[in-house]
């Protein structure tokens, strides 16, 4: 598959917003691409493409225990900012005049082109509230230097229109920058976690300053869905008498993608215990665990192409336990549980379910940015019981025997 050339750019904004008017300066946090505090942060603005510094120490000073906070002598007006630290990593940030204090995290600009991005062939498919990024390539005529260093033409301009998905920071921000027909000189937007599902075009068109001519741009299709759910859906048995078959444990996967995309990393796990009664706190001891009786790591998920069955979701997928035998001739109970995939162990969040597309909906969370595989609740059904009794041996008959005598 041929691979899109577009400019590594990272950014990540975490905006802590207040509205008061006691304020008159801009406060901003800068921290850079490892998570520590930023050194001798520099701040410019930008318009019609043109970034032009602010004059320091006129416009702003530059503080705090690590020298990584600029204050700003007055509040900063409705604008685009772009952020550089002391190592020359970058991000760039949005206002509408009304925010006091915002932290930033820079990243390294990396002028060689990320290959995990590919040109636009398909519809896109995201996991609600995962933040993703979307490129568009450079004209070379126009951007001539793009190829071999990755820089972009100062006047170069891109406009992004996403119809009418949701951006947290609208709420806060009073209108997303990428949707008020003003063009930037950046090749890229970040979505930053869409909190409503739904199926949306979002379009970009390149222009330029030094010419008055414009093509009709470009449109994808990004389908925000549900996170993905999977549930037990057999019932458990009532308790049986004597040694028993394996039973056939059903489960389905909700999840709003083609089953070509269906793909789910989970496991399952065994434990077989001996119980003292059938009361509310019986005696429990362990016969034997198995953490992974079943198990579909995020490197060899479930799909269609193995057990995974159904033309759309929701799909289906049965496992058999172990043979249900009585053990130790006592009240044997069997409890299968669904966990995460074993190979994510302290990687990932709490016990839950992975899906193809909500692993890669994380691709700057995980990969850009070095956090955690996020993992989703499982649905109402998340075990399945099974207890078999032995079976009752029915004593000898006592009687008075017929030679007693008294």
């Amino acid at each position: 598959m041929k691979k899109s050339n577009f400019l590594k750019i990272v950014m990540t904004l975490v905006m802590a917003f207040a509205f008061s008017g006691a304020f008159a300066q801009t406060t901003i946090t800068v921290i850079d691409f490892s998570g520590a505090n930023a050194t001798a942060p520099t701040i410019s603005s930008i318009a019609a493409g043109v970034e032009t510094p602010l004059t320091n120490p006129a416009d702003y000073t530059v503080g705090g225990a690590g020298g990584n906070v600029i204050t700003t002598t007055a509040t900063l007006g409705v604008g685009t900012y772009a952020i550089y630290d002391g190592s020359g990593e970058r991000t760039t940030f949005i206002t509408d005049g009304s925010i006091t204090s915002i932290t930033v995290r820079t990243h390294t600009i990396a002028f060689s082109q990320d290959g995990n991005y590919e040109q636009n062939a398909e519809e896109v498919y995201q996991t609600v509230g995962s933040t993703f990024r979307l490129y568009a390539d450079p004209d070379p005529i126009y951007n001539p230097s793009y190829a071999g260093a990755g820089t972009l033409d100062a006047n170069a301009l891109w406009t992004w229109d996403l119809g009418d998905i949701d951006l947290a920071p609208d709420a806060a921000i009073g209108g997303s920058w990428v949707d008020d027909a003003t063009g930037i000189n950046e090749n890229y937007v970040e979505i930053t976690a869409p909190s409503a599902a739904g199926s949306y075009t979002i379009s970009v068109t390149e222009s330029n300053t030094a010419v008055a001519c414009t093509d009709n741009g470009q449109s994808i299709a990004v389908n925000v869905i549900a996170a993905p759910i999977a549930t037990i859906t057999t019932l458990d048995p009532a308790v049986a008498c004597g040694d028993q078959a394996a039973a056939a444990v059903a489960m389905t996967f909700t999840e709003a993608v083609p089953a070509a995309l269906a793909g789910y990393a989970f496991a399952v796990t065994e434990s077989i215990d001996n119980l003292s009664d059938l009361g509310g706190s019986p005696t429990v001891t362990n016969v034997t665990s198995t953490a992974d009786f079943v198990d579909y790591p995020t490197d060899g998920k479930l799909n269609t192409g193995n057990a995974l069955t159904g033309a759309a979701s929701p799909y289906g997928f049965t496992f058999n336990t172990s043979a249900l035998t009585v053990r130790n001739n006592q009240i044997t109970r069997y409890t299968y549980t669904l966990v995460k995939a074993t190979n994510q162990g302290a990687s990932a969040s709490a016990s839950g379910l992975i899906s193809a597309i909500s692993q890669k909906s994380e691709y700057i969370d995980v990969i850009v940015n070095g956090g955690d595989i996020n993992t989703y609740p499982w649905g109402a059904k998340s075990t399945f019981i099974a207890i078999v009794v032995p079976q009752p041996q029915t004593g000898p008959i006592y009687y008075i025997p017929n030679d007693y005598a008294y």
